[in-house]
């Protein structure tokens, strides 16, 4: 790989770590029924893929990153707060 693809490789993953914060970011400051409203919608969007057995798409390498950061603020959140430990473990599940 050519120094050149690489930066490029990185800039790009930069990019979606930024647009995967803002997204963050925005359900966070928005309302409880958006947040709840898409909630369901992934939901129901996994319970289609279980149902029709179809494997949903790989995550890149901007996802992986940002679950990390996601499992690893959680893990600060579990010290604080107990009750958080199933989210932690699904969300490392999920890795």
């Amino acid at each position: 790989m050519s120094r050149f693809r690489a930066i490029l490789l990185l800039l790009n993953i930069g990019k979606d770590l930024v647009r995967e914060a803002l997204g963050f970011l925005r359900l966070l400051l928005g309302s409880k029924a958006s947040l709840a409203a898409e909630v369901l919608f992934l939901r129901k969007q996994l319970a289609f893929y279980q149902e029709r057995k179809i494997k949903p798409r790989r995550f890149d390498d901007a996802a992986r990153i940002s679950l990390l950061l996601l499992v690893s603020l959680a893990k600060i959140r579990t010290r604080r707060n107990t009750s958080s430990l199933r989210q932690m473990i699904l969300l490392r599940d999920l890795l």
